[in-house]
């Protein structure tokens, strides 16, 4: 049996990325199996858009409302509403670490809760890190870590680096990667907390 789960997933994500950037006012009804269009309210020529009775919808209000009332399910993309106002992060610390590691964790996010960050695709030159470490005389516990993500949209530049113990370096960015991977990209992520495992 095919899995349509993926073209289901890019459906969405290209709508929304469509609704995002056009004059016309459309939602999206996810909640059915199949994905249904239903236009509403105006388009950018002040028109009015039909439903699919052809009778136009009295206002724009109708439009914000049913807007508010969209649902996308847990299998497409959570949060989809929540993320248009931005998300919070809550990650793990390990059951093992010491105080020290904790305290590197606390920092890391409250440095992500301080910027503005957004969820972006990663792209690293891969030379920026081999630079900082060796001109930071990193030890071999200690990972040269970019202090904004780049899946939070920080920058691959050598003053968005600092050394991070490695098994926060290594826990944190997966739990990142794992909580935003079905967001769309440009969601805003508002404050990245740490609690106990």
């Amino acid at each position: 049996m095919t899995d349509f789960r993926p073209l289901r997933r890019m459906l969405v994500l290209l709508l929304s990325l469509l609704w995002a950037t056009t004059g016309s006012f459309a939602v999206v009804n996810l909640q059915s199996p199949l994905i249904c269009g239903v236009s509403m309210g105006y388009d950018a020529a002040e028109s009015p858009n039909c439903g699919y009775d052809n009778a136009p919808l009295e206002a724009r209000a109708d439009y914000q409302s049913a807007l508010a009332d969209t649902w996308v399910s847990d299998d497409l993309v959570p949060g989809f509403i929540a993320a248009k106002g931005g998300v919070d992060l809550t990650l793990k610390y390990k059951a093992d670490w010491t105080p020290a590691q904790r305290a590197a964790a606390d920092a890391k996010a409250a440095a992500l809760t301080k910027a503005d960050t957004v969820v972006t695709p990663s792209v690293r030159s891969g030379t920026t890190q081999a630079r900082y470490r060796r001109e930071a005389g990193l030890g071999p516990s200690v990972d040269d870590d970019h202090t904004i993500d780049l899946q939070l949209g920080g920058a691959d530049d050598i003053l968005n680096m600092s050394g991070l113990d490695s098994s926060v370096n290594r826990s944190l960015g997966p739990q990142i990667n794992h909580q935003i991977k079905k967001l769309p990209l440009g969601t805003r992520v508002n404050n990245v907390r740490m609690v106990d495992p």
